[in-house]
């Protein structure tokens, strides 16, 4: 008998793997920012506008709320050092 199973989408595929990445946060890794923010931006990409109502109607904050926003505010990409930069340059 074969099971009905649902196809994975984008969004669950980009929401799942930015879950996975908050379960053992890195925020001191640049490659682990580097990875989140590119998963929170392709979840941007996909993830349609919300409205206020849309936090009544679903009874708390959106996945736009809690994935991206909160993510951003959370981690922000722009800390992170140069690593392209030459060391030897700043110290002189």
């Amino acid at each position: 008998m074969a099971r009905w199973r649902s196809a994975s989408t984008p969004k669950d595929r980009l929401t799942s793997a930015i879950r996975d990445a908050l379960a053992e946060p890195k925020p001191g890794s640049a490659l682990w920012l580097a990875r989140l923010h590119i998963l929170v931006d392709e979840l941007e990409s996909v993830e349609l506008p919300f409205t206020g109502y849309d936090r009544l109607r679903f009874g708390g904050p959106t996945s736009r709320d809690t994935l991206i926003d909160a993510i951003r505010a959370r981690f922000p990409f722009g800390n992170t050092p140069d690593l392209t930069a030459d060391p030897m340059a700043a110290a002189c």
